[in-house]
C-alpha cells in the first residue's frame, strides 16, 4: 500500500492570564541590584513553550493520512488541548504505531495559525493594535511593527531634545506592569532587546509638555524627559536660563485639574538661588515668568493674561 503525506488542519484551546515597578530609576543600592537583577531576568527570558487553544489552525507533516480536523484518518478522534507540537508529535506517533499503520512513524507538527498567539500593542504609537507572536521578536520589533513610537520632539525650538520613550510592560506571568524608560533613542536601547512572548501587553506612554512662557530665553513648550518628576530648575535650564528683564518674585504656574485652573505663585529667584524648595511640574502647566513690563496687564486680566501669552506663542510656532 502506498502511503501518501497530507495536512492535518485542527482546532484545540488554552488560556492565558496582571499590573508597576520603574527599572530605570531605583531609589537605592539594594533597589538597583534588584531592579538590574529583574532586567536580567528579563533580558534572558526563555519564550514559554506553545500550547493549542481552540480555534488554533496547525498542519501536521506525516506519512499517512488526509487533510483533516480533530478526527484523524485510522485513528480517530485525538485530544489536542493544552499539549505542545511536540506533544502531538509523539501522541501521534505512538497511535499510528499502537495501530499498526506505520511500523516507525515520523511526524512533523507545525503552527500555522493561532489567533490568540499575539501581543499588543497600545498607546503613543502610529499604529496601535495586535500582531502575531511567532519568531523570538523583542520589544522594538513590536514598536516596528505598530510603525514606530510617536516622535515626541518638543514643539518648541529646534534645540529642544526629544523625550524619552517610557515603555510598560504587561506580562500575565510577572505579579506587577514593569516601565521600562527606553531614552531619547529606543532603536539603540539594550532594554529594547527584551523578549516578547505571546500574551504580552505592550503600553507606550504618552509623554505630556510643560509650556514656558514669559521672560525665558526660549519660550517654548518642553517635554517631560522620563519617569521621573520635571521641576521648575529643569525646566529654566531647558529653555536657556532666564533673561535680566524678569521680575523672578512674581513667577506663575497655571495647573489644570479637576476642580478647574489653579494658579500657584512661586518665586524663581529664591529656588535659582537653593534658599527655596523646587517645584516639581506637572504635564501640560504652564509656567509664566514675568517681566516688569508685563506686571500691568496681569493686574487687569490675571490667569486669562498668562493663557493667552501662552496660546499665542504655540500659534506662532505650531
Amino acid at each position: 500500500m502506498k502511503l501518501r503525506s497530507s495536512v492535518l488542519v485542527l482546532c484545540a484551546g488554552m488560556a492565558v492570564a496582571c499590573g508597576g515597578q520603574v527599572l530605570d530609576a531605583p531609589s537605592s543600592a539594594a533597589s538597583c541590584a534588584d531592579d538590574d537583577a529583574a532586567m536580567g531576568r528579563l533580558l534572558h527570558a526563555v519564550r514559554p513553550p506553545l500550547r493549542f487553544r481552540a480555534d488554533d489552525v496547525f498542519t501536521v507533516e506525516r506519512r499517512v493520512g488526509e487533510d483533516g480536523t480533530v478526527l484523524l484518518p485510522f485513528l480517530g478522534r485525538v485530544p489536542v488541548a493544552g499539549q505542545t507540537p511536540t506533544d502531538l508529535e509523539l501522541q501521534i506517533e505512538r497511535l499510528l504505531a499502537a495501530a499498526g499503520i506505520v511500523r516507525e512513524p515520523q511526524v512533523t507538527v507545525h503552527a500555522v495559525s493561532q489567533p490568540w498567539v499575539i501581543v499588543t500593542v497600545s498607546g503613543d504609537v502610529a499604529h496601535p493594535g495586535t500582531f502575531p507572536a511567532f519568531g523570538n521578536l523583542t520589544v522594538i520589533d513590536y514598536l516596528s511593527q505598530a510603525g514606530g513610537l510617536n516622535e515626541n520632539p518638543s514643539p518648541g525650538p529646534p534645540a529642544n531634545s526629544p523625550a524619552n520613550a517610557v515603555v510598560t510592560l504587561i506580562r500575565p506571568s510577572l505579579p506587577t506592569p514593569v516601565s521600562i524608560d527606553l531614552g531619547a533613542d529606543a532603536r539603540h536601547s539594550p532594554l529594547a532587546k527584551l523578549p516578547v512572548f505571546p500574551g504580552d501587553e505592550i503600553r507606550v506612554a504618552k509623554l505630556g509638555v510643560v509650556y514656558a512662557v514669559g521672560a525665558f530665553r526660549t519660550e517654548g513648550a518642553y517635554p517631560l524627559k522620563s519617569a521621573t518628576p520635571t521641576t521648575m530648575l529643569q525646566l529654566v535650564a531647558l529653555a536657556g536660563g532666564i533673561g535680566y528683564q524678569a521680575d523672578k518674585k512674581d513667577a506663575r504656574i497655571l495647573r489644570s485639574g479637576r476642580t478647574g485652573r489653579q494658579e500657584l505663585n512661586i518665586d524663581v529667584g529664591r529656588i535659582l538661588k537653593g534658599k527655596a524648595a523646587d517645584v516639581p511640574l506637572q504635564a501640560d502647566d504652564i509656567v509664566f515668568v514675568p517681566t516688569n513690563s508685563m506686571k500691568a496687564a496681569l493686574k487687569g486680566g490675571g490667569s486669562g493674561v498668562i493663557v493667552s501669552l501662552a496660546a499665542a506663542y504655540l500659534y506662532a510656532h505650531p
